[in-house]
């Protein structure tokens, strides 16, 4: 099929909904009553976080934060993390109250408190996506779940379930009213949220769709399948725009993600595989660039995602592999302008395995697993590193700078990323430790939605 130009348009911001400046006043009223109050507060909700109950036997989250300088409050959003024991589970981000005794610094932290934890599937979770107004789950059962959003504050209610004519590998929500669905037999499938009535069904692969992802204003869905294609489909048509080849052949090992950029267009989208990241065009399908990395199995890539530092216009990839270590690429995108357009080779940039490797710092000294007299519980609860496979890398909602990483011990980590300044010396990144918590549980896929 031949290539065709796809122009994307920018997505309208969203206005602020009543209900919401209503709360937002009603926050910052809070923030301005007596310490003595916050600290109060703070207590309560660090006890029922902690506190074990049958719905979160196997998923609890146990966070911390630090009164370091280079701390910063986050926004709020809530995360729902799937997990390989079939529990889907909800944590809110939110700025954490002061505890007593504590300095007034750790009023401006942020920390994570366990919403739900449904356990439905019957098997591994292998997906989940979240709007504003739903959440839904995918697994090996060949079942997806759907739930609505009651409130802004997480709580969820059932609506039941879907038995998709194959098993559903990967899916994402088109704004508030359609639910998308990559499947197991090469068909993305398109349910209206309305009724949950199929819209259409489009075949797009001849083996399993491995992930899909939309563009930002809705319009585009691109999917990478287990055949090696990439495939375009125009949402507001249900019709397929292209497929491309994925360079080299099966021993370049399956597919593992698709993402689009997170510049404001979404100008380029990369399919991540086991050792190398492929850049492409996404008005033209094109191949912009391979980031390769060390093909050994420690180096073996497991997730990747962009990020743009503030201040900045470059955009800085990712990468997670499978020994637990974060490697960035900075100003993958720009170093593509660099190269001869007539080439017939595709740059390659490849990954410093050195220079490139992120360390987390800002760790607080409580938890600081080098700080004596931390216990080997502390550890546990607050990890504060990655020892094993990172499973997802992604932004957090509502910001282009903060990572949300998790690995499959279950620990997961939100991270600033900022230039590196150790020993004064700058050049590079590093991850600057925002807060954590352990989903006790293999962690397969998370995704997020800013609150």
């Amino acid at each position: 099929m031949s290539k065709k130009a796809f122009t994307v348009a920018k997505r309208p911001r969203e206005e602020s909904s009543v209900a919401h400046k209503e709360k937002i006043a009603t926050e910052q009223k809070k923030q301005s009553s007596a310490a003595p109050q916050q600290q109060k507060a703070a207590a309560s909700a660090t006890s029922k976080i902690s506190a074990p109950s049958p719905s979160s036997a196997v998923v609890r989250a146990e966070t911390t934060s630090s009164s370091s300088s280079s701390q910063q409050r986050l926004p709020p959003a809530l995360l729902v993390v799937g997990t390989y024991h079939s529990v889907m589970a909800g944590l809110a981000l939110r700025s954490a109250g002061a505890p007593a005794g504590s300095n007034a610094a750790a009023t401006a932290l942020s920390k994570f408190f366990l919403k739900f934890s449904i356990k439905h599937h019957v098997g591994c979770v292998s997906g989940v996506a979240v709007c504003d107004r739903y959440i839904a789950s995918c697994g090996t059962d060949e079942r997806m779940f759907l739930f609505t959003v009651k409130d802004r504050g997480g709580q969820v209610a059932d609506l039941g379930s879907l038995a998709p004519a194959s098993e559903v590998r990967a899916l994402a929500f088109q704004g508030n009213q359609h639910l998308v669905c990559g499947c197991a037999d090469g068909t993305v499938n398109v349910y209206r949220t309305r009724d949950w009535e199929s819209v259409y069904a489009v075949q797009v692969h001849e083996k399993s769709v491995e992930s899909l992802a939309l563009h930002p204003n809705g319009a585009l869905c691109i999917t990478v399948g287990s055949d090696r294609f990439v495939s375009l489909m125009d949402m507001s048509s249900g019709k397929l725009i292209t497929k491309v080849k994925l360079p080299g052949n099966a021993a370049s090992g399956t597919p593992l993600q698709i993402l689009f950029s997170t510049d404001e267009t979404a100008e380029n989208f990369a399919v991540v595989l086991p050792y190398e990241v492929i850049v492409f065009d996404t008005r033209t399908a094109e191949i912009k660039c391979r980031v390769v990395i060390d093909k050994k199995p420690p180096h073996e890539i497991q997730a990747a995602t962009f990020v743009v530092l503030p201040g900045t216009p470059s955009v800085t990839l990712l990468v997670g592999t499978e020994s637990g270590s974060i490697y960035a690429v900075q100003n993958v995108l720009g170093r593509l302008f660099k190269t001869d357009e007539e080439s017939s080779v595709w740059p390659v940039v490849a990954v410093d395995l050195q220079n490139d490797k992120l360390s987390v710092v800002g760790v607080p000294e409580d938890i600081a697993t080098t700080q004596a007299g931390v216990t080997d519980e502390t550890r546990k609860k607050f990890p504060t590193k990655h020892a094993t496979r990172v499973k997802t890398l992604s932004v957090l909602p509502g910001t282009t700078d903060v990572l949300v990483s998790a690995d499959t011990n279950g620990a997961l980590l939100a991270c600033r990323v900022a230039p590196r300044r150790a020993d004064g010396v700058a050049g590079g990144l590093e991850l600057v430790y925002q807060c954590s918590a352990n989903c006790q549980g293999r962690v397969t896929s998370i995704t997020g939605l800013s609150r």
